[in-house]
């Protein structure tokens, strides 16, 4: 009887070895796949505490626009309250009065300027009594509204300066017995303080300068008051990625 050669491949050490060899493969194929996997998910997650950074910066960035324009708000409330005052009919009566008693007992040094204003408005006060009343409502909307920031806080500090050295005499004269400088000149402060508060805090959301300056581009001209660093700042964000940022 003939012996029949044994047809099995997987036996002896050459299979053994061929064939643990072939499941080496399969694994470290598999194990190669699942740390491919492991790290494309590593690098498209965005990190866990970058949403709550946003969140908590625009939260912020709320508040301050909300406090910043409450400041706004409040400042043109007061001044449509005087403007009020300025509209009733004692206001226009005594206009001129007013503008000659605050020129009286001031140092000799001031009173070229008294002269002065009493030839500008004694001739009609009721003409410059209700245009200091329309100039003061403007102002008031204005700044509730939020319209031309920049030119209006400019425009508050000047009348407010002139209210101040007109009808109150620069707050004197002053003795011993003065106790305050006046009351318009505080307002020329608010408004430098809301000027600076522009510079530094940018543009305000709560406003009609914020809609102004998406249609119109020349706007900001006349509500922001910017700085150099920003525009720069604002210039590098929107430059692609893998360009290089120009050299100040």
């Amino acid at each position: 009887m003939r012996h029949q050669p044994s047809t099995n491949t997987s036996a002896g050490p050459t299979g053994r070895v061929a064939g643990g060899g072939l499941n080496t493969l399969r694994t470290t194929s598999e194990h190669v796949s699942v740390e491919e996997v492991a790290m494309r998910t590593l690098n498209t997650t965005p990190p866990r505490g970058s949403d709550t950074a946003t969140g908590s910066t625009d939260a912020s960035e709320r508040r301050g626009c909300c406090a910043k324009d409450a400041f706004r708000i409040s400042f043109g409330a007061i001044w449509l309250i005087d403007a009020g005052f300025k509209w009733q009919s004692g206001f226009v009566h005594d206009f001129g009065g007013m503008v000659n008693a605050a020129g009286q007992g001031q140092p000799s040094w001031l009173h070229w300027f008294f002269t002065l204003t009493h030839n500008v408005f004694t001739p009609d006060p009721s003409l410059w009594a209700y245009a200091i009343a329309s100039l003061e409502t403007l102002i008031g909307i204005a700044l509730i509204v939020g319209f031309a920031r920049k030119v209006t806080y400019i425009l508050t500090v000047l009348t407010s300066l002139g209210i101040w050295a007109v009808a109150e005499g620069f707050g004197g004269p002053y003795s011993s017995g003065s106790t305050d400088i006046g009351a318009a000149v505080m307002y020329a402060v608010v408004a430098l303080g809301l000027l600076a508060l522009n510079y530094e805090a940018g543009p305000s959301r709560f406003s009609v300068d914020y809609l102004l300056e998406q249609r119109i581009g020349w706007w900001h001209r006349v509500a922001e008051v910017e700085r150099r660093p920003r525009q720069a700042e604002k210039a590098r964000r929107r430059l692609p990625a893998g360009h290089a940022h120009p050299v100040s």
